[in-house]
């Protein structure tokens, strides 16, 4: 019995070191009074999670493009029962290469909140649903947790470490477009009281190419401005929008809104001048892709949804004008005033050139008979009125919409039809609700560029990011519709500040930029591979990048397609993504290397 418990013993070591290497931590700091580790690339590291001192270094190593925005985590945890009071960093000029003069990359870090989750998302909560959706509605890589995991972005500039506790800061290197490629070098002095200044060198390599400013996928974040009071103002929504369109994403919707006035012969009259304003900003000074038609939804405040699902779309209007008829054509009361009011938002949009940038959106997830008829009977209006706008569903292509839809953003993929799509000249969007959710692997949220560039999509829709925002401090969960399903971070991806009229953001929501640069770097090789000559097409180095190329998502996605592979397969519990952030950033790291070898001149 004496040697069944030493294995016992020895078994629960083993396992407790496999979880702490896990995180891949190099300890940078080891002293009497406390541990420092650095993690990059970064992973998910609980409050109590034990970590490793067997991987050492002594600097913080860094690499990106121009014009990328490059994370990593400190991780700071007391030897003592005494904890680390007044802790900060600070942190001069960056180097550039061979100590010329001070680089143009910027830093800045908060300190890491924790979320409580006591519950795995997954879980059932509702008795009378039981288990029979648990390996169904949250499936695919759930960690299965439970504890203090790490989620908030706090703007506290001092902070406290208690004894038996990891306290965790996020860091953010922005290297600008104009930075020279090279080695920079700079120091980062961490300040604690009663504790000398402790430097800690950082070396930060800049690859010799630039990301575009322009983002190349046209992706959407909806978020909630009901939920904003009168503090927030022009340059409030401003710094918010700048925001989003740093992380690659288009805001929706972009407010203010115009307004509209029905006049009694069916005419609309629309004051669209502080809208315009901010579109402006919003496209010619942010350098947004796309963005959503304003104003189809009436009383909604987000434009990515507009029609109601049959039988409430029947009763549905539009600033008073019902729209459809019983059989589910558009009324001519509604024809006559949504039609006036799109010919003269589409004249404007039309003299700025963005008339061909807007989408209309038409149902979220339209799935019975008669949600199909509405939604290609508006869909068709819409093109007999503004044929350059792009119609929108939240929906599987379908053949009851051929004709209807341009661009379709489902959860499901079939590469098959996609491609017949896309022979259309359709585009593929995408969503996933679950993917990003606050107790799954930190790589996660990066995914989404990569599923991106597997499927061809041309970006992906963030449904909500402001879900249960009055209770997000206490319970930052949503009960999955229909199946009782708790999941933590549901639509939820920002925090709201109680003191001023901003945002805080998630671990989830930098993250989920990353996976949009990693899109770039593969846009970029596949870029420079097809400017080649094409006697340097051939040559075995050419070859070898086209086959990471198109390879390379495989690495990340380890089942085929979004989810499921096939329209009718059901939902299966599978690992369908790699769970490793370091996968994921040393396919980028090797998507570099090919950018750097093939655009120098031979």
């Amino acid at each position: 019995m004496e040697q069944t418990s030493k294995k016992t013993i020895w078994a629960v070591v083993i396992l407790l070191m496999q979880a702490a290497l896990s995180h891949g931590e190099e300890l940078l700091i080891d002293r009497q009074e406390f541990q420092a580790w650095l993690l990059y690339p970064a992973e998910k590291v609980l409050k109590d999670d034990p970590l490793a001192a067997n991987h050492r270094t002594d600097r913080i190593a860094l690499s990106a493009a121009k014009g990328e925005f490059e994370p990593f985590l400190l991780v700071l945890r007391p030897k003592a029962r005494q904890s680390l009071l007044d802790i900060r960093f600070e942190y001069g000029a960056i180097k550039g290469p061979a100590d010329g003069p001070s680089a143009p990359l910027t830093l800045e870090y908060h300190r890491i909140g924790y979320v409580h989750v006591d519950q795995p998302s997954g879980t059932s909560v509702f008795p009378d649903v039981g288990d029979r959706f648990k390996g169904d509605t949250i499936p695919f890589g759930g960690s299965g947790r439970m504890g203090y995991f790490p989620d908030r972005l706090l703007p506290e500039p001092i902070s406290t470490a208690a004894p038996g506790e990891n306290t965790q800061f996020w860091f953010t290197l922005a290297i600008q477009q104009d930075a020279k490629a090279g080695r920079h070098k700079g120091t980062i002095h961490l300040k604690l009281r009663g504790i000398d200044p402790i430097p800690i060198p950082v070396e930060i390599t800049v690859f010799d190419f630039a990301l575009p400013k322009a983002p190349s996928l046209k992706n959407t974040t909806c978020w909630s401005p009901q939920e904003f009071g009168s503090a927030w103002g022009k340059e409030e929504y401003k710094a918010l929008f700048r925001d989003m369109a740093l992380h690659r994403q288009t805001p929706d919707p972009i407010v203010p809104q115009p307004d509209i006035q029905v006049n009694k012969n069916g005419t609309v009259a629309v004051d669209a001048k502080d809208y315009d304003e901010m579109l402006t900003f919003c496209m010619d000074d942010l350098g947004l892709s796309h963005f959503f038609f304003p104003r189809v939804g009436g009383a909604w405040h987000t434009n990515v949804y507009f029609l109601w699902q049959t039988p409430t779309v029947r009763k549905q209007r539009w600033y008073g004008a019902p729209i459809f008829d019983e059989a589910l054509g558009p009324t001519p009361e509604f024809q006559r005033a949504f039609g006036d009011y799109v010919r003269q938002t589409v004249e404007r949009f039309h003299s700025k050139g963005w008339d061909k940038r807007v989408y209309m959106a038409t149902m979220d997830e339209p799935h019975q008979a008669e949600d199909f008829v509405a939604v290609a009977n508006f869909g068709r209006f819409v093109k007999s009125v503004a044929p350059n706008v792009r119609i929108f569903c939240t929906i599987y292509p379908r053949p009851e919409l051929f004709g209807a839809i341009d661009c379709w953003c489902p959860q499901q993929y079939d590469e098959a039809i996609v491609r017949e799509r896309r022979a259309k000249s359709e585009e593929l969007m995408f969503y996933k609700n679950w993917l990003h959710l606050i107790d799954m692997p930190m790589v996660n949220p990066r995914l989404y560029g990569w599923i991106a560039w597997r499927t061809g999509a041309v970006g992906w829709l963030t449904y909500a990011t402001m879900g249960r925002w009055d209770r997000a401090w206490d319970e930052p969960y949503a009960v999955y519709p229909n199946v009782g399903i708790k999941a933590w971070g549901l639509g939820l991806w920002w925090y709201p500040d109680l003191l001023k009229p901003r945002i805080l953001k998630s671990v989830r929501w930098e993250i989920m930029r990353e996976g949009a640069e990693d899109y770039e770097y593969l846009a970029l090789l596949d870029k420079v591979l097809r400017s080649l000559s094409d006697d340097r097409r051939q040559s075995a180095e050419a070859k070898a990048a086209r086959e990471f190329l198109e390879t390379v998502a495989d690495k990340v996605i380890l089942y085929p397609g979004v989810i499921p592979a096939k329209m009718d397969e059901p939902w299966k519990t599978r690992n369908c993504y790699t769970t490793s952030h370091r996968v994921v950033w040393d396919l980028r790291n090797e998507a570099a290397r090919w950018i750097e070898a093939l655009s120098r001149p031979q």
